[in-house]
């Protein structure tokens, strides 16, 4: 497991790890750093930021991937969003497309 925690919003997509889909690979939003995933991952971020929660992204290795946090306090998470879990990832979606994505942040909130 990774003890990486970024604490400041990084630049999405971020440089050097965005990946576009190649041959005839269908881009989904769950992806690790394609167009798609990043753009997500900055849309979530910001409404996070908007809420005045403190927001960092941690890589939970191999098994839990990529994940979006946030809380009152940095070592207090009261939301965790799985960025490369596909059903969490395309409930965010969705809910983002809806422009529904505050109520989605809202319903996880601890």
């Amino acid at each position: 497991m990774s003890t990486e925690k970024i604490t400041t919003r990084p630049d999405f997509p971020r440089p050097g790890r965005a990946q576009a889909p190649t041959g005839d690979d269908v881009e989904k939003v769950f992806e690790r750093f394609s167009p798609t995933y990043e753009q997500q991952a900055a849309d979530v971020w910001d409404a996070l930021e908007e809420q005045d929660l403190k927001v960092w992204i941690t890589d939970g290795g191999e098994h839990d991937g990529e994940m979006i946090c946030a809380g009152r306090a940095y070592d207090d998470a009261a939301l965790v969003i799985h960025l490369e879990d596909p059903n969490e990832a395309l409930a965010v979606a969705a809910a983002r497309e809806a422009g529904k994505l505050d109520d989605y942040i809202a319903s996880g909130l601890a």
